[in-house]
């Protein structure tokens, strides 16, 4: 399985606390060893046009937006939950960073980085 890392993810990883940064990129890491492993919550995000897209919990409060496909997972965004719905945690990303044509599409993005498998 590719596993990749968006730009907007990098981005949105950067306007987090170092401790909450921590624990996205130890999730990550689990993610990119076995995605399937038993723990990982997994969430549909039922508004996204693309039915690809999830939420995977990294804290109480601090949700990550995955694109899986039996080929790949890329990380697109990460941010706080709040209590919200884990779909809206696209919204800010979507208007400010993308085209949202492109979360409907095939192509997720183009500014994906791809990076080994373990």
């Amino acid at each position: 399985m590719d596993f990749r890392i968006a730009d907007t993810f990098t981005e949105s990883l950067g306007r987090l606390t170092g401790d909450d940064q921590k624990s996205v990129k130890t999730t990550a890491f689990d993610l990119q060893l076995n995605p399937a492993k038993p723990g990982m919550s997994f969430h549909k995000l039922d508004k996204a046009k693309d039915k690809n897209f999830w939420s995977v919990r990294v804290s109480r409060d601090i949700r990550l937006i995955v694109h899986k496909t039996e080929a790949s997972l890329l990380l697109c965004h990460v941010d706080h939950h709040d209590g919200h719905d884990p779909d809206q945690l696209l919204k800010p990303t979507l208007k400010s960073e993308t085209n949202q044509e492109a979360w409907g599409s095939s192509t997720v993005t183009p500014h994906a980085r791809w990076i080994s498998p373990i």
